[in-house]
């Protein structure tokens, strides 16, 4: 028996070292560094990159702090890591300001991961004070556009899309807003406002909308309105809301498949519309010609909120503004902002009473959006941001002297689109 005993224990141990027998047995190894790595700063997130391997897994090690190996990366305050990495692998949860030290290293058949590849340190900033032209999408207008990802969020099966609409029913998508595709919308019309909700959604002349599930294939669908609708908001649970000109406001409760016109109380032109929490309940505000502001909880029955302003408003937005203090999220704040004609900005925390802003700008401003920060755009190439919840506006450079229409922004950056094709980029 202590023979036999004996013989097993002998053969586990060459199975681990490697055989037994006549067969064979790995643990794996591991695998060089990639040599390439690129990481880039991004709003509060980075991009990795890097060359990939065939049979080859990954694992990106991050710090707080101005180095680090993949041998000591953990032994950091607020160290992470993300397994089994793809490139371009985007890593957000990052906090701007602070300065994070990354490398990556390698491993094949489940073995130990190996070296790890020079370390690259990064510092995340605000996006929307440095931006970038890309080549003009055709030569008609854009005039919406939005983002939005489909699948498993974080996870390889989740692709994320911007989309550009515009002139003649145009449609574009792209994966980075750097390489885009035109796409065929089904329509001819002109296309002036679009949103992401679980679906991709178009709205624009003569009640046209079209809906797409993965921003590539698009179907027209009965809006329920003949009118021009110029703005699309999603509560991001199947309700979506398309207001236009004349007052006209269509609802679908189903995701963008059947509409119905309801009444606003208005007949002025309504420019945009966006949902959020007024502090105690969640809120559609569509915004318009002559400082028109009105106010829903459900998308059906409309009440007019007063403004500080006669101006048109094109543009609304709103935010949960957070409080960091040392780095950490201590609060948020209810934030509106909408803009308008000649500068115009009014703000609100409640989405009740609104007061009026110093935008420092005279230019006609077509929207406004907030990721980490408030950007609003318009005419002549304007670009402004505010990081006090839109109560002061700073000019920034902008690359471009066309009119800009609209604004989207990502987990990294912001997407911006106008006349002649113009698309900007701000990562």
């Amino acid at each position: 028996m202590n023979r036999i005993l004996a013989g097993l224990v002998t053969c586990v141990a060459v199975l681990l070292a490697g055989a037994c027998g006549s067969g064979s047995f790995s643990l794996g190894s591991s695998a060089p560094p990639p040599s390439d790595m690129q990481v880039v700063a991004g709003d509060t997130s980075a991009t990795v990159t890097w060359t990939m391997a065939p049979g080859v897994d990954y694992w990106i090690m991050l710090a707080p702090t101005a180095s680090i190996t993949s041998s000591n990366w953990s032994s950091f305050l607020g160290a992470r890591s993300v397994i089994r990495a793809v490139s371009p692998q985007l890593v957000t949860g990052l906090l701007n300001g602070t300065t994070y030290a990354f490398t990556i290293n390698g491993r094949q058949g489940n073995g130990a991961g190996g070296q790890g590849a020079a370390s690259q340190a990064i510092v995340p900033r605000l996006a929307g004070g440095s931006w970038l032209a890309g080549s003009a999408l055709g030569s008609g207008d854009l005039a919406g556009a939005t983002y939005g990802s489909v699948g498993t969020a974080g996870t390889a099966s989740a692709v994320s899309s911007f989309v550009a609409v515009g002139a003649g029913g145009k449609i574009y998508s792209s994966n980075d807003a750097k390489t885009w595709t035109a796409q065929n919308s089904s329509v001819s019309a002109d296309l002036k406002c679009a949103v992401f909700g679980g679906a991709y959604l178009a709205a624009g002349a003569a009640g046209s909308i079209v809906t797409s599930a993965d921003a590539i294939t698009w179907a027209a669908v009965n809006s329920g309105t003949s009118s021009t609708l110029n703005g699309l908001a999603t509560n991001n649970a199947g309700t979506y809301i398309a207001v236009g000109a004349g007052g006209s406001i269509s609802t679908s409760s189903d995701s963008g498949s059947t509409w119905k016109a309801v009444s606003s109380g208005t007949t002025r032109d309504l420019y945009a519309i966006a949902y959020g929490s007024n502090g105690s309940s969640n809120v559609f505000i569509a915004v318009g010609a002559q400082g028109t502001v009105l106010s829903s909880a459900d998308g059906l029955t409309w009440t007019s909120v007063a403004a500080p302003t006669t101006a048109d408003l094109k543009g609304v937005s709103y935010a949960a503004v957070p409080t960091t203090v040392a780095g950490v999220v201590t609060s948020s704040t209810v934030t509106w902002v909408a803009v308008g004609n000649g500068g115009s900005v009014i703000s609100s925390n409640d989405s009740a009473s609104w007061a009026l802003r110093s935008s420092g700008s005279s230019k006609d401003l077509s929207a406004v959006t907030f990721n980490t920060r408030f950007v609003a755009l318009g005419d002549a190439g304007t670009l402004l941001t505010s990081d006090d919840g839109g109560l002061s506006w700073q000019a920034q450079l902008s690359p471009s002297s066309a009119k800009l229409s609209a604004i989207t922004h990502s987990l990294y950056g912001y997407l911006a689109v106008g006349a002649a094709g113009t698309n900007l980029t701000a990562f």
